[in-house]
C-alpha cells in the first residue's frame, strides 16, 4: 500500500520466485513501472474494476487472463509498480492447475496434435493486435525469430 501511496500508482504487482531460495530475477530487483500483472501477487484498486470491469471469461482455464486484464488497465490509463519487495513462491509444478486443462504454457500444449498456441493466446492477440499482427506473432513464435 506504500508503494501505490508513494508512486501514486493504481496497481502494485509483486514478483514471482519459481525456485525454493532463489533470488529476484536482477531485472525485477528495483521499483520500476510494471509492464506484466501476475494476478497470483497484486494489489489492484477497487475503482479498476468498477471502471474496466472483470476479468473476460473467454480465457477461464486457459492461459493470459491475467496479462490481458493488465493490457486492459494500461490502455485505460492505470498505473502499474512493480514491487520486488512483494515477492511470493510460485512452484512450477509438474502436474495440476493448468497443466491439467491441457497446456504447458501459452505456446506449448502437452498433447502433440493440439492447437498451437492455445486458443486465448490468439484470441488475445487478435483481440488487442488484430488478425495480421496475430499472424506474425504465430510466424515468429513457430520459428523462434
Amino acid at each position: 500500500m506504500k508503494c501505490l501511496d508513494y508512486f501514486q500508482a493504481d496497481i502494485s504487482s509483486g514478483t514471482s520466485i519459481s525456485t525454493v531460495g532463489a533470488k529476484v530475477p536482477e531485472n525485477y530487483r528495483f521499483l520500476r513501472w510494471g509492464d506484466q500483472l501476475d494476478t497470483g501477487n497484486v494489489l489492484i484498486k477497487r475503482e479498476i474494476f468498477r471502471q474496466i470491469g472483470l476479468f473476460d471469461r473467454q480465457f477461464e482455464k486457459q492461459r493470459m487472463g491475467d496479462g490481458e486484464y493488465g493490457l486492459r488497465a494500461y490502455q485505460v490509463g492505470f498505473r502499474n509498480i512493480s514491487n520486488p519487495y512483494a515477492k511470493r513462491l510460485h512452484l512450477k509444478v509438474g502436474e495440476g492447475g493448468l497443466r491439467q486443462m491441457g497446456s504447458w504454457d501459452a505456446f506449448r500444449p502437452k498433447k502433440l496434435l493440439a492447437p498451437r498456441p492455445i486458443p486465448s493466446v490468439l484470441y488475445l492477440y487478435r483481440k488487442y493486435f488484430g488478425n495480421k499482427i496475430a499472424i506474425y506473432a504465430l510466424i515468429l513464435e513457430y520459428y523462434h525469430l
